[in-house]
């Protein structure tokens, strides 16, 4: 109703610089409400309505970092199909990819739900072509940011 009245998404932000699009961004596996589906069709909306898709909040985090803190895996292909730059590194160095690795504490990090999201998120870059040799600012790759063993197998054979 906003959009259709002529509200610009990609102006408002709050004190954090989030603006609606990182909101879209994040999913709430473990909500039995969330929507992976109406997840995804809100940020399409809030794209087509002008957002920018790789706009970097305070902590320098683009929708595609939130959409992988929160293990959305929905949300992280939607994002990079519709050419978000999985390159782009938050204020302590981190690139979406990198945060894909770490257990972060978001999401349900621990349940089988987020692990399952998480081999998602991870098959989708690892489709898109981006390498697990990505490099953060501390000069880690990827794969050195790996936590698991089941993790870096899904990495290494795609590792460079």
């Amino acid at each position: 109703m906003l959009l259709a009245s002529g509200a610009d998404s990609g102006s408002a932000r709050n004190r954090r610089c989030s603006q609606p699009l990182h909101y879209a961004a994040d999913g709430y596996l473990d909500n039995p409400f969330w929507n992976a589906r109406r997840q995804v069709a809100m940020i399409r909306v809030l794209l087509k309505a002008g957002s920018n898709i790789d706009a970097q909040d305070k902590n320098g985090a683009t929708p595609l970092h939130r959409a992988v803190r929160t293990r959305c895996a929905a949300a992280v292909k939607c994002f990079l199909d519709a050419g978000a730059d999985p390159t782009i590194r938050n204020k302590p160095g981190s690139t979406p990819f990198h945060l894909a690795v770490q257990n972060t504490g978001r999401g349900g990090s621990g349940a089988e739900k987020a692990r399952t999201a998480q081999r998602e998120i991870l098959q989708a870059f690892l489709e898109r072509g981006i390498s697990p040799a990505l490099k953060d600012a501390k000069g880690k790759s990827v794969l050195e940011w790996a936590q698991s063993d089941g993790i870096r197998q899904i990495l290494s054979g795609n590792a460079i």
